[in-house]
């Protein structure tokens, strides 16, 4: 730990792609800003970047790591808004977990598939096209449950969805 904290220039932050491993660092490198990558992202200068419209509704899952341990959920969906004509929704039942919790859904498989059942519930109830979570965990417990139940539901990283409607210059 003390070799890392030691390579790793305490004034820039470490940008993470995944709110687990990014909670991780935050106990692991205490002492070093870890940021989760929407929260960056959403802080930077949009002015000049041209974003394709998204005539469509996105509903965001808010990973427990990302809003209790890194508390910036909520940059996930200040970046989204930066698409024109995407509507972002909160996912009903974002204070509950998904069940995917690290290994839980592997070593506590009942627990974890009664949380996610009550997620499948929400993506049903609400005619979900779009999901996106920065929790590659629970992107995965999500996306296998909606495959079981041969849901047609997109599950998707929120830089994903950025990324795809990024128009760049000719």
């Amino acid at each position: 730990v003390a070799t890392n904290q030691n390579v790793f220039d305490a004034a820039m932050p470490i940008l993470t792609v995944a709110s687990g491993c990014g909670a991780g660092l935050c106990d692991y490198l205490s002492t070093h800003h870890i940021q989760d990558i929407s929260a960056f992202l959403s802080t930077c200068d949009w002015s000049d970047v041209k974003l394709s419209p998204l005539e469509m509704r996105v509903f965001v899952q808010d990973p427990c790591t990302l809003r209790n341990v890194q508390k910036s959920h909520q940059a996930v969906y200040q970046l989204l808004k930066n698409i024109p004509a995407l509507e972002v929704a909160a996912l009903p039942g974002n204070s509950q977990c998904c069940g995917g919790a690290g290994t839980y859904m592997l070593n506590q498989k009942e627990m974890a598939n009664s949380l996610l059942n009550d997620k499948l519930s929400a993506i049903k109830s609400n005619d979900v096209v779009l999901l996106a979570t920065s929790n590659i965990g629970c992107s995965l417990h999500i996306a296998n449950g909606l495959r079981a139940q041969n849901a047609s539901v997109t599950v998707v990283h929120p830089v994903q969805i950025i990324a795809k409607q990024l128009v760049f210059k000719s």
